[in-house]
């Protein structure tokens, strides 16, 4: 057989007549090859309806924008593994974007990664409110490169629709926009619609395989008293904090030391009911109260405190009117995990240094906790006062102590004890203003438990100069039981109160006087303006509403806000007459 050589001539007819009898020779196999590749097609398009990249979308050049025109681009495949996202429930799903940018078409380097993926939203290429792309991982994978979304609707509006335009970006230079749009349709869950309604924030925390975190109930040794918990698990997740239509704030996936936060169980006995309180580690600093100044009150941790009624809105308010060293913030909250209601909390800062904000010590200084469960922790060091209470350490923490600072402590407040058994000059080494406050705002509030009162103490550095001063008050969970005499505080021996009163140094008991004579002239007015003014508050409103839902949860029988303060209301007239008569005959 004769060989063709297909070639362009100067000759017009000879060209036109050569590619006519090359076609008239070789017809039967072009057709049979076409046929042949149109079987292919066609079977590819028959297979399931996963990702494929070997046979992706061709986007035309018309439909590609380029910034820079000297270098355009012919040709890009690409395809979307979903061109529809629903979402519901607070869900992450996932979108894979399969693209393949060839060198010479696209001037992209994919083996050095010189290019990325970003959205174009439908409004003014602005974070939609109301879904989050939390992630864009870019995956090399063979030829192809996929990127993958991670796209979280925030239910916050129900029946929201929105599409997302592709954007590739070359960095240095050029932006390719792809003209197929991703649709995104949500579906915010009634569950979660409910409780955004009750116009307090919800805190919807979402854990990594939804684990719950977990602890060992353990028990006291002999001659100690409380039972408490061990080996409470640290769940890593995420927290959104949404009220009404607005995102508060929001942690992001759980990324060690850079986003996201972890979960534990707190407490002692109280986390031994169903509904448990729960602290919070942020892995970046944040305001979970939303304050002005957010760079001020910044921290890591917090805490979620079981509603128990108004009792810590009541203390709190009354450890600022008295002018405690610190106040807690917190504001009432719902609470989700994992997609369940856990019920109404109190989401509050915890108790630890922040020059800032909380407890201002300086570095080489203390926050220390005379505990009745000392024998649950690993580092504390022994009272000379009592059997059954030791010192336990908030700041500096466990893990970062060092034996000289237990050591500087524990002999400094050896030193106060034996001052204050001996009757010696215990103003050299305690900040008595703050130890007489303390005690009669246990007497105020009638707390019934001595030992579980959370008793902090603070030094705010390592030098002479600084005493041991009271902290603020914190576990409100025995107050308004001690009705027709003083609190347990006042007069139990493994506290230093009794013997502070009956000293012959009698700094203290008038200086716990004085500070009665102060405050009581307007105790009930201040207290009832304060109870009053939130009883017509939106906040006020709200905790009514999330009370009905918490009891339903829990089958609790809280009271609602109006009976509460009439509660109080009562209490503070009878205290304050009670009080008038006991403490002048100190």
């Amino acid at each position: 057989m004769k060989s063709v050589i297909l070639r362009k001539t100067n000759n017009k007819k000879s060209y036109n007549y050569n590619i006519f009898w090359f076609m008239q020779k070789y017809l039967f196999y072009i057709i049979c090859l076409l046929i042949s590749l149109t079987m292919v097609c066609c079977s590819e398009n028959d297979s399931d309806n996963s990702p494929k990249t070997t046979i992706p979308t061709k986007i035309e050049e018309d439909s590609i924008n380029t910034k820079d025109d000297t270098n355009k681009v012919d040709t890009i495949y690409f395809q979307i593994q979903k061109d529809n996202i629903i979402l519901s429930i607070g869900e992450t799903e996932t979108v894979d974007i399969f693209v393949n940018l060839h060198d010479n078409d696209a001037n992209f380097d994919k083996d050095n990664g010189n290019y990325n993926l970003q959205l174009k939203f439908a409004q003014n290429d602005l974070q939609p409110e109301n879904y989050f792309v939390s992630k864009v991982e870019q995956i090399n994978d063979g030829n192809d490169t996929r990127f993958r979304l991670y796209i979280e609707d925030l239910c916050i509006k129900n029946n929201y629709n929105d599409s997302v335009q592709i954007r590739i970006t070359k960095k240095g230079n050029k932006t390719i926009y792809l003209s197929s749009k991703l649709r995104i349709s949500l579906s915010c869950d009634n569950t979660t619609r409910k409780y955004l309604d009750t116009n307090l924030p919800l805190v919807k925390i979402e854990t990594v395989n939804n684990e719950e975190p977990k602890c060992d109930y353990v028990s006291p040794p002999n001659n100690c008293w409380g039972a408490g918990i061990k080996n409470a698990t640290k769940v890593p997740g995420k927290l959104l904090i949404l009220k009404n239509d607005d995102i508060l704030y929001y942690s992001g996936e759980y990324d060690k030391g850079n986003s996201g936060m972890t979960l534990k169980i707190r407490g002692n006995t109280s986390a031994y009911h169903d509904k448990k309180p729960y602290k919070i580690k942020l892995q970046k600093k944040a305001d979970l109260l939303s304050r002005k100044d957010d760079n001020n009150y910044k921290d890591k941790e917090w805490v979620l405190l079981k509603y128990d009624g108004l009792k810590a809105l009541v203390g709190f308010k009354l450890n600022e009117l008295i002018g405690m060293q610190w106040t807690p913030s917190f504001q009432y909250v719902n609470v989700m995990i994992n997609g369940d209601y856990r019920g109404l909390y109190m989401l509050c800062e915890s108790v630890k240094r922040n020059p800032n904000c909380r407890i201002n010590v300086d570095e080489t200084g203390y926050i220390i906790e005379y505990d009745a469960y000392w024998w649950n922790e690993n580092v504390y060091f022994v009272s000379d006062y009592s059997d059954s209470m030791n010192y336990t350490f908030k700041y500096p923490d466990e893990e970062n102590i060092s034996q000289e600072q237990i050591d500087y402590i524990k002999q400094y407040v050896k030193t106060l004890e034996t001052t204050i058994l001996k009757e010696g000059q215990y103003e050299n080494y305690m900040d008595v203003d703050s130890w007489a406050k303390w005690l009669l705002l246990q007497d105020i509030l009638g707390n019934s438990d001595s030992a579980g009162a959370n008793i902090y103490f603070t030094k705010f550095d390592n030098t002479e100069t600084s005493k041991l001063m009271m902290g603020n008050l914190w576990d409100f969970d025995s107050s308004f039981k001690v009705s027709t005499y003083w609190s347990v505080q006042h007069t139990a021996d493994l506290l230093y109160f009794p013997k502070l009163l009956a000293n012959k140094n009698m700094l203290f008991k008038n200086t716990y006087k004085s500070y009665w004579t102060k405050i009581s002239p307007n105790l009930v007015q201040d207290m009832n303006t304060f109870l009053e003014e939130f009883a017509r508050s939106e906040t006020a409103a709200a905790v009514n509403t999330s009370i009905t839902s918490d009891n339903q949860r829990w089958g609790y029988e809280s009271s609602h806000i109006s009976e509460e303060i009439s509660t109080f209301k009562a209490w503070f007239v009878v205290r304050l007459y009670l009080l008038n008569q006991m403490i002048p005959n100190l």
